[in-house]
């Protein structure tokens, strides 16, 4: 399976890594990021993720995941 990074969701990625970079630090940014990536990863490799039902009608078995960073 190819992961595919959108133009909207790099600006997205980029935008959350700026956000924590200035609010928090450079360390936290890096772990969001690594998370993300991390997580997006696993979807080469397992068959999970929920359907992207806008398009299936390219039967390429599109998926999405949504990652949440739990507060600590």
């Amino acid at each position: 399976m190819n992961i595919v990074w959108t133009y909207p969701a790099k600006n997205d990625l980029r935008k959350i890594y700026n956000y924590y970079k200035k609010k928090v630090s450079v360390n936290l940014a890096n772990k969001i990021s690594d998370s993300i990536f991390s997580t997006t990863s696993i979807l080469r490799t397992q068959n999970i993720g929920v359907k992207e039902e806008l398009l299936e009608h390219l039967n390429q078995q599109h998926r999405y995941l949504v990652s949440a960073r739990k507060r600590q």
